[in-house]
Order: structure tokens, then sequence, then C-alpha cells
């Protein structure tokens, strides 16, 4: 990967134990040197309020059994400050690690395979990290626009134009169909009506009495009955944002 293009993982570590500590940022910096990438280690300690006051910026937030213990009544509320953090017991004992499924734990370090799950952990937040560089050629009457994939809200069809919508307001139409774009999209992207492609990550809830998807900055998108079982599946499966 180019300079120009390096990613940066930040990660969060709370442990009070600094020697298992130490151990897991050696861990991370050798994932950084064979994958060509940076990594923010911010050390937490057991200080819930700095995780709080820090989430919005976190990629993963490593967490042991004491932390999780001690904060375990306030540590679903923040997560909705920042969905696609992964959240990663350290070392929590098997018999209650249903404890913390509400925080639906996206891995679990334990030592016999501590280093290869971590590496696995950071390798999809790369992964996921690298689409925000990815862009869709999208050729309209007016021209080629090069539009960011992260920041389209949803795309919209009329039955003779495609519409896209992006974070800024931005529209951009031309003659086709949604069908055109599926295989340009990434997985997030899905069909919930015959008119309407959504970004999941967009999604911040859903109404069931009025069959809607509610996006960030207060959008509304109608699902239709014929995705509506496929669209509350999604939904219970932490596919969306919400």
């Amino acid at each position: 990967m180019s300079r120009e293009a390096l990613i940066l993982l930040r990660i969060a570590i709370a442990t009070m134990e600094q020697q298992v500590a130490d151990k897991i940022k050696q861990q991370l910096i050798e994932f950084a040197l064979q994958i060509d990438c940076e990594i923010d280690m911010i050390e937490i300690g057991n200080n819930f309020s700095a995780l709080e006051n820090k989430i919005k910026n976190i990629d993963i937030a490593i967490m042991d059994y004491a932390f999780l213990n001690r904060n375990k009544a306030n540590l679903g509320k923040i997560y909705k400050y920042n969905t696609d953090c992964l959240s990663v017991p350290l070392g929590t004992p098997e018999g209650v690690i249903c404890t913390f499924l509400a925080l639906r734990p996206g891995g679990h370090l334990r030592s016999a395979d501590e280093k290869l799950e971590l590496h696995r952990l950071c390798s999809i937040i790369v992964k996921q990290l690298k689409e925000d560089f990815k862009v869709l050629q999208f050729a309209t009457k007016k021209g080629l626009y090069a539009i960011s994939i992260n920041s389209i809200l949803y795309c919209q069809s009329d039955l003779k134009y495609i519409t896209l919508i992006t974070e800024d307001g931005r529209k951009c139409s031309k003659v086709g169909k949604l069908d055109d774009l599926s295989d340009k999209l990434p997985q997030s992207f899905v069909r919930v009506h015959q008119s309407y492609i959504v970004n999941s990550k967009h999604v911040c809830g859903i109404d069931k009495n009025s069959h809607e998807l509610l996006l960030y900055g207060d959008i509304r998108i109608p699902f239709s009955r014929a995705y509506q079982t496929f669209v509350m599946q999604l939904f219970q499966n932490g596919m969306f944002g919400c």
C-alpha cells in the first residue's frame, strides 16, 4: 500500500495489568509491520470515562474481565456513538462471556490463540478502512463523477433514472436501473424496496408502523412488504448501524 493511503488503526486497551497491556502492544506492532499500517494504541487502564470520551474514534476496544465486570452496566450505552467499534473481551472466563453479549463482541482473546485472533480482528478493520478509499465511478450526461462509496446514503430509482444521494446532499442521476449498481457496491448496500438500495452503515433505526428505515440526518426510506422479513433479519443480525 502506498504511503498516501496508509491505514491507521485506533485501538483501546483496557486493563490494569501492565504486563498484559505490553504483550498486546507488542502483538499489535508485529501486525503493523506485516501489513504496513499505523496503529494508535490508547491505554485506558480501568478508566471508563477515558473510553467513553474516545469511543467515537476507536476501531477496536480490548477489555479485560475486571474492566468489563466493573463497567458492564454502562458499556452498552457508549456503543451507540460508534457502532462499528469491535468490542473484544480479553481473558474473560468462558462461563461468563454471555454476560457481555449485548456488546456484540467481535472476538475473544484467550491465551491459547490470542495473537492469531488479535491479528484476525485487526485484518477485519483494515479491510473495512480500505473501503474508505474506494470510489464509485458514476457517468452522467454532465460528466464522470468519482463518488466515495461510504458517503452514499442511498440509491433511488424512478424506473428511468437512478439517483445517488450522498451525505453532503449531492444528487447524481443517470439513465439506468438499480440492478446496474448492485455489482459495483459492497455488501453494506442492501435492497429494501423496488426503488431503493440503502447504505446500511447510515441506518439508525426502523419505524415498523410506517415501514421505513431511519437514516442519520432525519431521512426516511420506505421498505416494501416484500422486503420486510429480509429487513428485519438484517436488523436482528446487527447489519444496520443502529
